[in-house]
C-alpha cells in the first residue's frame, strides 16, 4: 500500500485481508488507541491460525521490553508445525529500553521484513512510531503499516453503532449519543457498558434511550452536566464546584477533558451550522445536542462565537496532551483549564 494512504484505507486493506485470508509477512498496528490495536491483533491470530492443523502451537506472543532481538529473530525463522501458518507477535516494540536495545531490535525487525520468510506473520504493535526510519518504511513497503488514532464525534458514533452490530443489537441515535456522553471515548469502557446493556436488554433486538439510562445509571450525567452548562456559560465558580464533584466520585481527569472537548465540539458544529443559516434548535439537533437540553445549548451559544469556541478547543487539546504529559498534578491542571475557558 502507498505510503500517503489514509488511515481508514489501511483499515479497510486489513478487514480485506482477514475476509480474503491473503495475509502479508508483517503487520505493524499502532497508534493512540490500544483498545483498537488489541482488537485488530486479535482479528489477525485468529484469522491466521484458522486454516492450520497446528493452532496454537505456531502462535507466539512477545513483548518487546522482556524479549531480545535473536530471540525475535528464531520465532520468525522458525517452521510451523502440522502445515499453515506461523504467528509471531511483538507486542509495543517501541517501549524498549535502553535506546541502543530498541535500535537493536528495529534492525531485526527491518532484516525480518526485508527477508520476509513465507510460512511466517508477523504482528507488531507500538503506541508510537517513527514514519522516516527504515524499519517503518521496510515494513510499509512489504506489509502492512495501519495507525490507530483516538476517535471523536461521528467516528466515534459509528465505531459505536458497529460494535453494537456485532454484539447483534440495533442502538437507538438518542441511547449512543447518552453512552457517548457518559463513558467518552475510552473503547474499552465503551465495549463494557455495550454488552452490559447487550445482557439488560435480553432478546430484544434494540436498545433504548430508556435501556440506556436504567442500565448506565452509575455514570454522574448530572455532574457532567453541571460543569460543561458551567463552562458554556463562563460561571467559573459553578465550573470549579463541578470539578470538587467530580474528583469526589472518582471520575479520571482524561475523561473529564474528553467530555469538557466533546461538549464545545457540539457547540461549534451548532455555531457554523446556524452560520450557514440553519436555526438554532435544528443547528443545535445536528450537532448531535439531544432534543431535552437544546435549550441549555441556546443560551450557550450566545456567550462565544465561532474564532472563541475554536480558541477553547485548542486549549482543551492542550490539556489533554499535559495531562498525559506534564508531571503538574491534574486537579491544577484541570483548574487551569477552567479559568482559561471561563475567562
Amino acid at each position: 500500500m502507498a505510503r500517503g494512504a489514509d488511515p481508514e484505507a489501511r483499515e479497510r486493506a486489513l478487514v480485506q485481508d482477514l475476509e480474503s485470508k491473503s495475509f502479508r509477512p508483517v503487520y505493524l498496528l499502532f497508534g493512540r488507541e490500544p483498545y483498537r490495536i488489541g482488537d485488530g491483533r486479535r482479528r489477525l491470530e485468529q484469522a491466521v491460525l484458522a486454516d492450520g492443523v497446528g493452532g496454537d502451537f505456531n502462535r507466539q506472543s512477545l513483548v518487546a521490553a522482556r524479549t531480545t532481538p535473536e530471540q525475535v529473530r528464531d520465532a520468525v525463522r522458525t517452521m510451523p508445525m502440522l502445515g499453515g501458518r506461523r504467528l509471531v507477535v511483538v507486542e509495543w516494540i517501541d517501549q524498549v529500553e535502553p535506546k541502543k536495545k530498541r535500535d537493536e531490535l528495529h534492525a531485526v525487525l527491518h532484516e525480518l521484513a526485508v527477508a520476509a520468510v513465507p510460512t511466517t506473520v508477523m504482528v507488531l504493535t507500538a503506541r508510537d512510531v517513527d514514519r522516516r526510519r527504515k524499519m517503518y518504511k521496510a515494513i510499509d513497503k512489504a506489509g502492512l503499516a495501519v495507525e490507530y488514532r483516538v476517535l471523536w464525534g461521528r467516528n466515534l458514533s459509528s465505531w459505536v453503532d458497529r460494535e453494537a452490530a456485532r454484539l447483534g443489537k440495533k442502538l437507538a441515535p438518542p441511547a449512543r449519543s447518552l453512552l457517548v456522553d457518559l463513558v467518552g471515548n475510552d473503547l474499552g469502557k465503551l465495549h463494557n457498558e455495550l454488552q452490559k446493556l447487550v445482557y439488560f436488554v435480553g432478546d430484544r433486538p434494540r436498545i433504548e434511550l430508556d435501556d440506556a439510562e436504567r442500565a448506565v445509571a452509575d455514570l454522574k450525567l448530572s455532574t457532567i452536566y453541571e460543569l460543561t452548562e458551567a463552562l458554556g456559560k463562563r460561571d467559573l465558580s459553578g465550573a470549579l464546584l463541578a470539578l470538587r464533584k467530580l474528583d469526589e466520585q472518582g471520575t479520571a481527569e482524561v475523561r473529564t477533558v474528553w467530555l469538557v472537548g466533546e461538549h464545545f465540539r457540539q457547540l461549534l458544529t451548532a455555531r457554523v451550522a446556524r452560520e450557514q443559516g440553519m436555526d438554532t434548535e435544528q443547528a443545535c439537533l445536528s450537532a448531535g445536542v439531544r432534543k431535552n437540553i437544546v435549550w441549555k445549548f441556546k443560551e450557550q451559544l450566545r456567550h462565544r462565537d465561532g474564532a472563541q469556541l475554536r480558541k477553547a478547543l485548542l486549549r482543551i487539546a492542550r490539556a489533554d496532551d499535559e495531562l498525559r504529559r506534564s508531571k503538574i498534578p491534574p486537579k491544577i491542571q484541570l483548574d487551569r483549564l477552567a479559568m482559561d475557558l471561563c475567562r
